[in-house]
């Protein structure tokens, strides 16, 4: 691209002869540039080249010995995006361009909870590493408590260099914050019916859709019938504070969420009669237990069609 040196803007328009390439080691190509001084406003062109598995850089520029290739947050070699409970770790990949070049640098993960800092680990070092390779640098874990609610936990990556290790060589970077697991996930589904395939257009809007954990599926009744339900075993009774329904356009004007011990019994434990369909939280004030949980549609919104959820999300 081409900016200017004066403003560090984009010159547009500018043309070139072509700006999407592919080169092998040791291939050159020539690229014209074409634009109207008058769009500088009295500054300097300054062209650079970004792209894969190369380092960004402007053109003239010496190019760097080694780049980082990566920096991630990890735990059993592998890349994690939000708190849990475990050993968890910063690594960072230095690839070389030229032989034998070194290069400092200084992972750093750190655990806070309630905003005060409780562990940090750092690992600073001076990596040397050939063309073409790649050197690991990892921190010492920090470990997160296994605790049934982990809200209240952050986790922090930071990556510095430099002569003295504290020169930040990329932004930082923050686990996503920890939430209550979906016990649906684990649950068994079973309805009333589904649509068949002549309803669906062959679409699968089966029962296994419904606690998916997949907010682009669903599950779908039968036409025309009332009432139906969707029901979910947990195999062994559990607690539960929030039931979430996530209904698609068919949903139930009138229904009732119930619970039950055996399957057989059932005890009304939400009674909605006015329904207005989408998402649909019930957060209970008690601690609720059960092995069963069914969704009992007594009325549809659409009267060609039957009920439809895209999901039933369970939370302790």
């Amino acid at each position: 691209k081409t900016t200017n040196d004066l403003t560090g803007e984009r010159v547009l328009p500018t043309y070139y002869s072509d700006n999407y390439i592919s080169l092998m080691p040791g291939e050159s190509k020539e690229i014209t540039v074409e634009f109207d001084e008058k769009y500088l406003n009295g500054g300097q062109p300054v062209f650079s080249v970004e792209g894969w598995n190369i380092v960004s850089s402007e053109i003239g520029d010496e190019p760097e010995a080694n780049y980082i290739k990566g920096f991630s947050i990890e735990r059993d070699n592998e890349s994690i995006t939000q708190v849990s409970a475990g050993e968890i770790y910063a690594e960072v990949q230095v690839a070389g361009l030229a032989e034998q070049s070194s290069m400092k640098v200084n992972p750093v993960i750190a655990l806070y909870k309630d905003g005060k800092l409780e562990d940090i680990q750092v690992n600073p070092q001076e990596v040397t590493v050939a063309a073409g390779e790649t050197a690991t640098v990892k921190t010492a874990p920090i470990v997160v408590p296994d605790e049934e609610d982990l809200t209240m936990y952050e986790v922090k990556a930071f990556l510095l260099g430099g002569d003295a290790y504290t020169t930040p060589l990329r932004t930082s970077k923050q686990l996503e914050a920890w939430e209550f697991p979906n016990l649906a996930l684990d649950a068994v589904a079973t309805a009333s019916s589904e649509e068949n395939q002549q309803q669906s257009e062959g679409a699968d809007h089966s029962i296994k859709n419904v606690n998916d954990g997949d907010d682009a599926t669903r599950w779908a009744s039968n036409w025309k019938v009332d009432p139906q339900w969707v029901q979910l075993d947990f195999g062994e009774s559990i607690n539960f504070s929030q039931i979430v329904l996530k209904w698609e356009a068919a949903y139930a004007t009138q229904y009732r969420i119930q619970i039950s011990d055996d399957g057989q019994q059932w005890t009304d434990l939400v009674i909605n009669e006015n329904s207005k369909g989408g998402t649909e939280p019930y957060t209970f004030e008690e601690p609720q237990s059960a092995q069963y949980i069914r969704v009992y549609g007594e009325a549809r919104a659409m009267e060609k069609y039957g009920y439809s959820l895209y999901e039933i999300e369970v939370y302790a």
